[in-house]
C-alpha cells in the first residue's frame, strides 16, 4: 500500500512529477473585454503622436503609416509585457510548491518598466490633446 504513494517513490518519480506540474506554464488568456482598456490607452497615445506628428511632417501618408506602424509595435510590446508578469506571478506560485524553482526577477523588472513606459505614453499623448484642445479655444 506505501509503495501507491508518490511521496515514497523513487527521486525519478518525484521529478517526472514536478516537471508535470509546472505552474510557470499558466497560459493568460484574455476576453475581449480585457483589450477595451489597451485599445483606450492606444487611442489617447496615438492621437497624441497624431497631433505632434501633424506639427512637424506634412504628408499625410507618412503620419498614418507612422501611427500604425506605432500602434502594432505597442500591442506587440504589451502582448510580452503580460507574459512577463505571468511568468513572474507563476514562478511565485511554483516556489511556494517547489523550493527549487527559481523566480526571474529581471522579467518583472522589464514588465514593470513596460508598464511605467506605457503610463508615460498615456500622459503624454494626454497633455498633447489638452495642448491642442487649448489651442483650438484660443483661436476661437
Amino acid at each position: 500500500m506505501a509503495t501507491n504513494n508518490p511521496i515514497m517513490t523513487d527521486f525519478n518519480t518525484m521529478e517526472q512529477i514536478n516537471q508535470e506540474n509546472d505552474l510557470t506554464a499558466i497560459e493568460v488568456q484574455r476576453g475581449i473585454g480585457s483589450y477595451f482598456p489597451i485599445f483606450v490607452s492606444l487611442g489617447i497615445t496615438l492621437y497624441g503622436f497624431f497631433l505632434f506628428l501633424q506639427t512637424i511632417v506634412d504628408n499625410e501618408y507618412v503620419i498614418y503609416g507612422t501611427l500604425t506602424f506605432l500602434g502594432v509595435l505597442l500591442v506587440y510590446i504589451e502582448h510580452h509585457r503580460v507574459g512577463l508578469i505571468s511568468d513572474y506571478l507563476g514562478s511565485t506560485l511554483e516556489k511556494l510548491v517547489n523550493s527549487l524553482a527559481t523566480i526571474p526577477k529581471l522579467g518583472l523588472a522589464v514588465g514593470m518598466a513596460i508598464t511605467v513606459l506605457f503610463i508615460a505614453l498615456d500622459t503624454w499623448g494626454a497633455l498633447q490633446s489638452a495642448d491642442s484642445i487649448t489651442n483650438i479655444l484660443k483661436e476661437c
